[in-house]
């Protein structure tokens, strides 16, 4: 179970850097 959250905030993390990317990349 503690390893569900964790991976969670991972992806999470993942995510966020990618959404940040992708704008900046096409601006």
């Amino acid at each position: 179970m503690p390893c569900q959250p964790h991976q969670a905030s991972h992806i999470s993390d993942q995510i966020e850097d990618v959404d940040i990317t992708v704008p900046v990349k096409n601006t």
